[in-house]
């Protein structure tokens, strides 16, 4: 218990209001009834139902009487402490890379990478908790999501709370610090992710006529196309990367070539897609490979311009 006490109060001095779990459990071990089963006698609801967030604190006196009852695990409230975490599932289907292709396409979607220097926390199943600081004059800490950003990828925000180490689930699995730096600013472009409506990324031409219709009839289409190629770059396997790379350069040319994408957030879309495979193991990453396949089934694209009906 001394461990997590110890942890607790340092996380604490972060300024993370941090809250006890039930023993070998993610469950919050307070308060011991639900708000439907609440009657006031407990002192915290005397004014009304109090839950585990808000009864979450940063006061080390509290956080030794909180643990000094059992062998709680110990969590973080993310919404009173300001932080944005993003959970990187890689256990539940495709051979335990869901997340981790999710996150690929993300970041080859918005052509930005989520920053890797910040705190993470490794998770029993192989996963990831990546932390970042919201700054205080951010207006709005997003909410806590499921799948928002893709398959296997969740964040937790206001509302939410993460299991945090050196909790352990049984005797051999726990949760434990893999990068003890300081947490990240949130990427801003991350939190426009979160709380924008679901929006295009890419920049499609719109029809010199002026009316728009282009950008009007084909603007999901043109997305779904991309982000088609961006699944077929980051989920290639060995020996098929290089391959896959060049049929999404032809594709994303021949957008660019019909009008319906801009030259430069076609390569950009194909470069981060490519960027994304230098992580991947079993091949080297040859940058100038990389942009010598780009170039070669772009222009070959833009030869071959995509035909579509317009609808009016």
């Amino acid at each position: 218990m001394n461990d997590l006490i110890e942890a607790a109060v340092d996380y604490a001095t972060r300024g993370w209001h941090v809250f006890p779990l039930a023993p070998h459990s993610k469950r919050p071990a307070i308060p011991s009834h639900t708000a439907g089963e609440c009657d006031r006698t407990d002192p915290y609801c005397a004014d009304g139902h109090q839950g585990w967030e808000q009864r979450s604190t940063t006061d080390p006196d509290e956080i030794h009487a909180l643990w000094a009852a059992g062998q709680h695990g110990l969590a973080i409230a993310t919404g009173p402490s300001r932080l944005l975490v993003v959970d990187i599932d890689v256990s539940k289907l495709d051979g335990g890379r869901l997340g981790l292709q999710s996150l690929a396409h993300l970041e080859a979607r918005c052509g930005r990478r989520v920053p890797e220097r910040t705190f993470t926390v490794a998770t029993p199943s192989g996963g990831q908790h990546r932390y970042f600081h919201m700054p205080p004059d951010t207006a709005h800490l997003p909410t806590t999501t499921t799948g928002r950003l893709g398959p296997g990828l969740d964040t937790r925000g206001r509302g939410g709370y993460v299991v945090a180490p050196p909790t352990t689930l049984t005797p051999d699995v726990a949760y434990r610090v893999v990068c003890p730096a300081r947490p990240a600013p949130a990427p801003r472009w991350l939190v426009d992710q979160l709380t924008a409506p679901a929006r295009s990324t890419s920049s499609p031409k719109s029809d010199q006529s002026g009316s728009g219709s282009i950008v009007h009839h084909h603007l999901r289409y043109v997305q779904a196309a991309i982000d088609g190629e961006i699944d077929r770059v980051v989920s290639a396997e060995v020996g098929g990367r290089n391959h896959a790379l060049f049929l999404a350069s032809i594709a994303l040319g021949q957008l660019v070539g019909a009008d319906l994408l801009t030259d430069s957030d076609a390569l950009e879309v194909l470069r981060s897609a490519a960027r994304s495979q230098a992580q991947a193991p079993g091949e080297g990453y040859d940058q100038r490979q990389v942009e010598a396949t780009i170039r070669s089934g772009f222009d070959r694209g833009l030869r071959e311009p995509r035909q579509l009906r317009t609808t009016r």
